[in-house]
């Protein structure tokens, strides 16, 4: 548990792991007063237990933003919201903000994805993300349905990513027969565009 949890908190509500390290998300936390603002707890393992190691909050959060609700992890590397933290030494740090969408985010070596449902009346998008530089990522794709999509598709849901291959889901997109029933769309890289 958090060293400063809340009730109605929402710890938990998002996890990931990588390399003996867990980051948690807290999207209902108040921070400084701001409701729900929300934030992530980075925790590794000393011998049988885990310990708190960090606490990641975004430096221009507000209230409602809900911080926290999507997490991922990578080796030192934690996105947190479409913002990047880097780990050195036992101490955490903001990277870079990459986005301010809050749905959901992937995150792999030197690529990051980072979903936004309410794009575009809700049709939802995907940023990718490639390191251009030493400690800095730079917008390199958008990903959308194949079909452009349509209002309330919310695509990006969810989203993972493993080498060549991502997967994002639309949990209303409306499919021939079925209304709001939802998709997924497996995505490759080819010749170094996603298809």
């Amino acid at each position: 548990s958090a060293a400063d949890g809340q009730a109605w908190s929402e710890f938990g509500a998002s996890v990931a792991t990588s390399l003996g390290s867990i980051l948690v998300g807290a999207p209902s936390l108040d921070v400084s007063g701001r409701v729900d603002q929300g934030a992530s707890y980075v925790f590794a393992r000393s011998g049988n237990s885990w310990v708190q190691q960090g606490k990641l909050v975004a430096f221009d959060g507000v209230a409602q933003s809900r911080f926290g609700g999507a997490v991922s992890m990578h080796a030192n590397l934690a996105l947190a919201s479409g913002y990047m933290f880097e780990r050195t030494g036992s101490s955490w740090g903001l990277r870079q903000k990459l986005s301010g969408a809050r749905s959901a985010n992937a995150l792999q070596n030197n690529e990051a994805l980072v979903a936004d449902v309410w794009s575009a009346h809700q049709r939802g998008r995907v940023e990718v993300y490639a390191a251009s530089s030493p400690g800095s990522f730079a917008l390199v794709e958008t990903l959308k349905l194949g079909n452009g999509g349509a209002s309330r598709d919310l695509f990006g849901t969810d989203v993972d990513v493993e080498g060549d291959v991502a997967v994002v889901g639309a949990s209303r997109d409306s499919l021939i027969a079925s209304y709001e029933q939802g998709s997924v769309t497996v995505m490759r890289r080819v010749a170094g565009q996603w298809q």
